[in-house]
């Protein structure tokens, strides 16, 4: 738990949009996890697993594997995220009936963070109401950007 909400506040530092704490909860508590086995694992006699972690005499061989486990897992998402949506934003910049799956946000909804824009969640900061939609109901990036920005300058106005 320490270590999710020490993720948030260091993505927020960051400012890097996690507006739920997916990657704080799953990324980083998912890794400790996984390093977690390799520090504290004790023997387990009834399953005649003799593994134990470094912090009970295990040496540094099963900290090692799940080092390379963890390291593994990261590369396998990587690979994973890199195939699926660089294809998906590229036909989506290009393909009219295939803009439903734009990965990036207009700059209004950018600039305004999805916190605001799509869940109305205003962190520490005092709602600013500000309508952006063109006539099609979506954030319209270069009509709107200027009133976007006026938003998020008043917005960090009122904080200060």
């Amino acid at each position: 738990a320490l270590l999710s909400v020490g993720g948030i506040s260091a993505l927020e530092h960051l400012q890097i949009d996690d507006p739920c704490g997916a990657f704080s909860v799953h990324g980083i508590g998912g890794l400790w996890g996984v390093l977690a086995v390799g520090l504290f694992a004790q023997s387990e006699p009834c399953t005649g697993v003799d593994k134990r972690g470094l912090f009970h005499g295990g040496g540094w061989d099963l900290l090692g594997a799940q080092t390379t486990g963890a390291l593994s897992i990261i590369a396998w998402s990587a690979g994973t995220c890199i195939l699926v949506f660089y294809p998906m934003d590229f036909l989506s910049r290009r393909v009219r009936w295939l803009r439903w799956m734009q990965i990036r946000p207009s700059k209004a909804t950018e600039a305004l963070g999805f916190d605001q824009a799509e869940h109305n969640i205003h962190r520490g900061r005092q709602a600013i109401a500000v309508n952006v939609e063109d006539e099609s109901g979506t954030l319209g990036a270069k009509k709107h950007w200027a009133a976007a920005k006026t938003a998020v300058k008043t917005a960090l106005a009122l904080t200060e």
